[in-house]
C-alpha cells in the first residue's frame, strides 16, 4: 500500500506544543504558532467516580495530542515547565497554589504539610504534628498523658498559697 505524501506532516501534527491562552469549563484554547485552538478539554488525573480538577493556568505550556492531526478531536496534556511557569525543584513532592499555598509530602522524612499563603502550617510527620497558628477544636479533646501550656504542666504542677473553704489559690508552678 502506498503511503500518503503527507505522511511527514500528519506525524508532525499528531503531537504540538502551545500555551493555554484561554480557559472555558472544561475545556481551553492554545496557541500553536500562529493557530489558536478551539476549546479543546483537557487530561485530568482522574474523571470518573473520583475527579481530579486541577485547570491549566492561561500562560502554561501544554502540549496538544490531535488524533490522526485532527484539531477537532485534541486532547491537552497540561504540566510543561516553561519561564513563564519554572520547575519548583527540590525532593518533596507538593502542589502550589498562586497564592502561595502548598500541600506536599517528603518521602525520604516521611511528613505531609499544608501551608497558608499567610504563613499558617500544618506538618505531620512520624510522632508529631505540628501546627504554627492558632487552633480551635470543636469537640472534646483527650490527653492520655499531659498536657504543658506555657511551661506548666496540667497533671504536675502545684498551686502556692492553698487554703481551705473559699479562698482562691495562687499561680501554677
Amino acid at each position: 500500500m502506498a503511503e500518503p505524501v503527507d505522511t511527514p506532516r500528519l506525524i508532525g501534527d499528531l503531537l504540538r506544543e502551545g500555551v493555554v491562552i484561554e480557559r472555558v469549563g472544561a475545556t481551553c484554547r492554545v496557541a500553536i504558532g500562529d493557530l489558536e485552538s478551539g476549546p479543546i478539554p483537557w487530561l485530568a488525573g482522574r474523571a470518573g467516580d473520583t475527579t481530579i480538577w486541577s485547570p491549566p493556568s492561561v500562560g502554561e505550556q501544554v502540549a496538544v495530542l490531535s488524533p490522526e492531526g485532527d484539531i477537532e478531536r485534541a486532547i491537552v496534556l497540561p504540566g510543561i515547565f516553561s519561564d513563564a511557569h519554572p520547575a519548583p525543584g527540590g525532593d518533596t513532592t507538593h502542589i502550589a497554589f498562586s497564592d502561595g499555598t502548598w500541600i506536599g509530602y517528603d518521602p525520604g522524612a516521611g511528613e505531609a504539610m499544608v501551608a497558608l499563603g499567610d504563613g499558617t502550617s500544618l506538618s505531620i510527620a512520624p510522632g508529631k504534628i505540628r501546627i504554627n497558628c492558632d487552633v480551635e477544636i470543636a469537640g472534646k479533646l483527650t490527653a492520655t498523658d499531659d498536657v504543658v501550656g506555657a511551661g506548666k504542666s496540667l497533671k504536675d504542677h502545684v498551686h502556692t498559697k492553698v487554703q481551705a473553704g473559699g479562698a482562691i489559690s495562687g499561680p501554677p508552678q
